[in-house]
């Protein structure tokens, strides 16, 4: 029977916007639009989940900077092994662009993972160019992440996982893939650049 660990954004549900999967489970990550998404693996299995809204409770402001490093401070205590790598899905815009950029960085700093971003530890898929929600699946037992478009029509409660779609936007190895990938509308990725400030 397939485990799914659905991990939404604070705004749904407080108590399930950090989450832990491990073994063969399948976490979740329904509706991402503007939010960004931050999973740890650890070694010896377990993966810790984050959903993270440009919002941040703590200051009551729209700051995705200050949201995604407050956010990843309270992933912390999850956090009870070494991480093995971090990997980001969501839309990132560049600082020079405008409201919706999220400090990776200060999100590894605060989780106390390298923020060498050249290390294979590090993985970041920006989803920018989408321009459509989409729901993120983590498959621990296949190591293989999907990206589908959300699907409005979809009237499952909150905390149910989404239904799969038989024609994901993106689908690859996470274990295999380190660094940056710009996705594209049809699917395509092309490798985008490192930049250690962002």
């Amino acid at each position: 029977m397939v485990n799914y660990v659905v991990c939404v954004e604070p705004s749904v549900s407080a108590a399930d916007c950090r989450v832990t999967a491990k073994d063969q489970d399948i976490l979740v990550y329904p509706h991402v639009d503007s939010c960004m998404t931050i999973t740890v693996f650890l070694a010896g299995g377990t993966v810790v989940g984050g959903h993270v809204s440009m919002w941040d409770d703590d200051t009551a402001s729209l700051d995705a900077t200050v949201a995604i490093s407050n956010f990843a401070k309270k992933m912390k205590p999850l956090i009870t092994t070494t991480i093995e790598k971090v990997m980001f899905v969501g839309a990132n815009m560049r600082k020079s662009q405008g409201a919706s950029h999220y400090s990776l960085r200060s999100a590894l700093t605060e989780l106390g993972a390298s923020t060498n971003k050249a290390l294979p530890s590090f993985l970041f898929i920006d989803t920018v160019n989408t321009d459509t929600a989409f729901d993120l699946f983590v498959d621990l037992g296949s190591h293989t992440l999907t990206i589908q478009r959300w699907d409005k029509a979809d009237k499952r409660g909150e905390l149910e996982p989404p239904k799969r779609s038989a024609d994901p936007i993106y689908e690859a190895q996470y274990n295999v893939l380190s660094g940056k990938y710009d996705l594209d509308k049809d699917g395509s990725t092309k490798a985008g650049k490192v930049r250690n400030g962002v």
